[in-house]
Order: structure tokens, then sequence, then C-alpha cells
């Protein structure tokens, strides 16, 4: 099985593959809250796959409510709200595109530009094909090489020479969200969405 590998620098993720929010927070929350066993509420926050989270959610009160009668209900009101709980895709936003413009780090001193890649394999192509893969999904300085956003690099890149020794003045942490599958949800939940933002905005 695989695993998500993370920027070193800012610990953002690699891609904006599935990536989505909602229309409006508090209208979907309402809905999440309607779920009574927290265990539930954590099921639909760790949805990765943006088109299994209502599903999920409807499954779940389903599940919580065996009488009809309560269910009904329960339907009938979500009938009445709009539609803001719907998850809309991110995928194609232009704010979103930065996660996945990339640069590897080489220990030699280079730095390679990062054609395609494969976050969840931890595959990274240079424009010759090149492989490179990254084993640990946690980001590690002892690596041969790491991977960074192009944004991350252009923002410690302002003596025109950071490279991969510069690494050793960065105290690298992975935060709450570097897990194996990208839970999207928790970042706009969380009122953390800034997390997915470039640093040059």
């Amino acid at each position: 099985m695989g695993y998500e590998r993370y920027c070193y620098i800012c610990n953002g993720p690699l891609n904006n593959t599935g990536i989505f929010t909602v229309k409006n927070i508090n209208t979907f929350l309402k809905i999440l809250n309607l779920l009574k066993n927290p265990k539930h509420k954590q099921l639909v926050l760790y949805t990765s796959n943006e088109c299994d989270v209502i599903p999920e959610l409807l499954r779940l009160l389903i599940k919580e409510n065996k009488s009809k009668k309560k269910l009904e209900k329960i339907l009938n009101y979500i009938k009445t709200l709009p539609k803001d709980y719907i998850t809309i895709s991110l995928k194609k936003s232009p704010k979103y595109k930065w996660l996945n413009k990339l640069i590897l780090l080489h220990k030699n001193g280079n730095n390679i530009k990062i054609i395609k890649s494969d976050s969840w394999e931890g595959e990274f192509y240079d424009k010759d094909n090149n492989e490179y893969f990254i084993g640990n999904n946690k980001p590690n300085k002892e690596d041969d090489f790491v991977i960074i956003h192009q944004d991350c690099y252009n923002l410690m890149n302002k003596n025109k020479n950071f490279n991969y020794n510069s690494l050793k003045t960065i105290k690298n942490k992975p935060n709450k969200y570097n897990t194996q599958d990208i839970y999207w949800l928790r970042y706009f939940i969380n009122k953390d969405e800034y997390l997915l933002k470039s640093p040059l905005k």
C-alpha cells in the first residue's frame, strides 16, 4: 500500500488531485452534526475522495437512525437546506495548481525541475524521464534528495543559492495533516485552508 509524500519546506501536499471544499462550511457542519457518534463524524472528515463524502455521510445517518420515522425527519430536514453542503472540486482552480509544481533538491547540489510525479508511489521524473524515488513518507534530510514546491523554492531562493545543503538551517516538523492519504476536507473544516495556499501569495 502506498502513502503520500509531502513538501520538505511547508509540509503541504505535492499534488491537488481530489482537492475539494464545500460552498458553505457552516451548512455542511449542520449536516455533519446530525451524526451523534463521534467515530462516524471522523469517518466523514477522513474521507479522502470528494465523490464519497456525501454518500458516506448519508450512509452513516441511515446506520445511526434505525427508526424510519426519525430517518425521514432527518432527510426532510436536509432537503430544506441549501445545497451548500455538496462538495465542489477545486482541482481545476488556479489557486491550488502550485501544489503540482515541484523541485528536487539533490545531495550533489543540483536543483532538478520535476516534470511528472506520483506522490502516492514516491516516483518523481525530470525532463529526461530520470526517475527519483522517495521511500520515506516523512521528509528526511538524510535522503539523497528531497522534494519541495517550486513556490517554496522561490521563496527560499532569495539569495539565488538555495540547494540541498541549505536544508541544514531548516528544522522540519511534519504537521497533523501529513497522513497516509490527503484528507482535504479537514483543512477546510479546521479553517486551515491557508496551509494549501502558495507562500508567494
